[in-house]
């Protein structure tokens, strides 16, 4: 019976181990046009259900994500949003350039 269980085990860690490998991850840093971390950024891949935000420091990750390209859309009321072309590879973290959101130009009118 405990090499049933062994067998068990060791089958478990090895399906677990595979579907691991088969994604991706997504790292960044995203910077405010003075150079600051900007916090709480919406950092969104277009066209899946993945995503994440910035933390303190400007940095995010998205992991499990399946090998492909994507179009990552970096967003937050009141900067301008950006859009990047990103190539996931299996098994690796794609590391991209920092991001820098500016403010956005019009003027908010009060009435």
């Amino acid at each position: 019976m405990r090499n049933v269980y062994l067998l068990l085990f060791f089958l478990t860690l090895t399906v677990i181990t595979t579907a691991q490998t088969k994604t991706g991850s997504i790292k960044g840093i995203v910077k405010t046009a003075d150079g600051s971390p900007a916090e709480f950024i919406n950092v969104i891949l277009k066209g899946t259900n993945k995503g994440s935000s910035t933390n303190s420091k400007g940095e995010f990750e998205i992991k499990h994500t399946a090998p492909g390209n994507y179009l990552l859309l970096v967003s937050f009321i009141g900067l301008e949003s950006t859009e990047h072309h990103i190539d996931v590879k299996e098994g690796e973290t794609t590391i991209l350039p920092e991001i820098v959101l500016n403010e956005h130009k019009r003027k908010i009118v009060s009435k």
